[in-house]
């Protein structure tokens, strides 16, 4: 299978496509019905699952393998049905998509077949949702769920519309059923005292009155009332129970006994009010359960004995997240889990469409908010603080008390933040000698170079005389920049080799760690200060062509005394 001259260099491979037919990719046989191929086009332009684009691939017969399962059959179209379908599939995109999209279009060739092609329409995500017209369904939306396209409902409209800016965002909407009555005035005035606002409180309660550039009325006209009717963000904010307007606009806080939900007793906290109130209370009850842990790689004469086992920061930022990102129309509560090992933080909606997940493990995402209008007022609050660098935080501030990366989720409509629990592993005395990877456990081999390529396979050349295995290496960090420290640059190296070798200093399976360096003399200690503590860490040096152990420290090492 080959592709056809003039094809487009970052056009996936044909057969990677045919293995993921599902909410991205549709299979067609010869296409009798040229309605359906434009109907799942506009789907994929509508991104309700956000993909960021869709194929069509048009000449595949589906079959079934061995057992059961579907599999695609290259057959390919004859060339009067190939330019039939192609121009026709262009002109109905233009003709009954309303705004009209533009597929791009892919050739194939069929491997034995030079008288066959697949047709592939590939369509991007576009900034706009797309209505078809059709004698037979009349004007509708489409989406995409998992395999099928799908007329899209009103509430899947709506949330379309929101997300590509055709209709106002949610909490800026007249909130049904509210009255200003039911805004609470101590509540008000807590919430405007720091826009410091050069008129009083009462005139801010009037129709279409705003608090400042950013921040929009909290009350609007309504042919309902003639001194207007609250939004929704105002209710989320100013009233005592939000909850009786805004479906779900509370948190469950879950504690179980164990490392899951099956693991036996568990205590449950529903809990609701105003959105500033409901923040503390959820930290509150959050404190009383995240405590401390005793390590007992350290002596007591240390005083660190005691640890924490959580950021107290990073749980801060990522409830606070949780609640100012959530999509608030979502029938669902915030949800926060605490397991014996972890606090899982879920807020429903998932990402804003418009933040690419590829970089999400890293915190590396453009900022974009879902909710802009409720976050300027909780930056004014000092609720929310340092925009665009919750992730970030929540990263370097778990890494420095529990050693371990949090994770990111982004499931079935939900945003996931996964913070892991310091949990200390070591209890041998003090007094014993250093473990060595012959005795019990795994070796762990660490290679850094700074300045240069890998120094792996010179390394490897030596293993068979220090009783080391290739499938003991954890880490390869190099850089062929050479840094000179003190600079921001250097500290942004060290923090990545802090990160590639943090997650493994505490992992049981490891008992002892084995360094190969070169680079900078400054940034051994630095590696050292983070393992010896925890488990020894034997260092090599390179001579006459082989590396041969140097110095094997310890945990005792650091406590002796002349």
């Amino acid at each position: 299978m080959g592709r056809s001259a003039g094809i487009d260099n970052d056009m996936p491979d044909i057969d990677t496509l045919l293995s993921e037919e599902g909410v991205q990719v549709e299979w067609k046989e010869n296409v009798a019905d040229v309605g359906d191929v434009v109907r799942t086009l506009s789907a994929f332009a509508n991104d309700y699952s956000q993909t960021g684009r869709g194929w069509v691939i048009c000449g595949i017969e589906e079959r079934r393998d061995p057992h059961g399962f579907p599999k695609p059959h290259k057959i390919g179209l004859k060339i009067d049905r190939y330019q039939e379908l192609r121009h026709k599939v262009i002109d109905w995109c233009h003709r009954y998509v309303r705004p009209a999209i533009s597929p791009k279009i892919h050739e194939y060739e069929v491997t034995g077949h030079p008288d066959r092609r697949l047709l592939v329409f590939e369509i991007a995500a576009t900034e706009q949702s797309h209505w078809v017209d059709s004698s037979k369904d009349g004007t509708s939306m489409w989406y995409r769920i998992d395999s099928h396209t799908r007329r899209a409902p009103h509430d899947v409209i709506t949330a379309l519309m929101r997300a590509k800016g055709e209709s106002p965002p949610f909490l800026t909407e007249v909130c049904p059923g509210a009255t200003v009555a039911d805004l609470d005035r101590n509540l008000i005035n807590e919430l405007l005292a720091p826009f410091e606002l050069p008129r009083p409180v009462d005139d801010y309660l009037a129709p279409g009155v705003k608090l400042d550039a950013r921040t929009p009325p909290l009350v609007v006209t309504d042919n309902s009332s003639e001194s207007g009717v609250p939004t929704r963000l105002a209710v989320l904010l100013g009233c005592r129970e939000p909850d009786r307007f805004i479906s779900q606009a509370n948190a469950v806080l879950a504690v179980y006994d164990g490392d899951t939900k099956s693991s036996g007793h568990s205590q449950r906290f529903d809990l609701g009010g105003p959105l500033t109130s409901l923040i503390k209370d959820v930290l509150n009850k959050l404190q009383s359960h995240i405590g401390y842990d005793v390590d007992k790689a350290a002596l007591v004469t240390d005083g660190r004995q005691n640890r924490r086992r959580y950021a107290r920061r990073a749980i801060e930022e990522a409830v606070v997240n949780a609640f100012v990102h959530r999509d608030y129309a979502a029938d669902d509560p915030v949800r926060i889990d605490v397991f014996t090992d972890r606090i899982e933080i879920w807020s429903p909606g998932g990402l804003a469409r418009s933040i690419d997940g590829t970089h999400l493990a890293e915190g590396k995402v453009v900022p974009s908010w879902r909710n802009a209008e409720l976050i300027s007022v909780m930056l004014k609050l000092g609720v929310a603080q340092e925009l665009g660098q919750g992730l970030t935080t929540i990263i370097e501030k778990s890494l420095e008390v529990t050693r371990k990366r949090p994770e990111f989720r982004n499931e079935n409509g939900w945003f996931g933040v996964v913070l892991p629990a310091f949990r200390p592993l070591i209890s041998a005395s003090h007094g014993s000698h250093p473990v060595t990877a012959t005795e019990t456990g795994r070796a762990g081999v660490l290679f850094v170079s700074i300045g240069g390529q890998s120094i792996r396979a010179t390394a490897e050349k030596s293993f068979g005389t220090l009783n080391l295995s290739p499938d003991d290496v954890l880490v390869d960090f190099f850089d062929t920049n050479y840094i000179e420290s003190p600079s921001p640059q250097w500290h942004e190296q060290a923090r990545r080799i802090r990160d590639e070798i943090a997650r493994w200093v505490e992992d049981p399976a490891y008992d002892t760690f084995h360094l190969f360096y070169r680079g900078p003399v400054v940034m051994a200690p630095l590696i050292g200060a983070m393992i010896v503590p925890v488990k020894p860490l034997v260092l090599y040096h390179y001579e006459n062509g082989k590396y041969a152990p140097a110095l094997t420290l310890e945990r005792r090492f650091l406590h002796e005394t002349s």
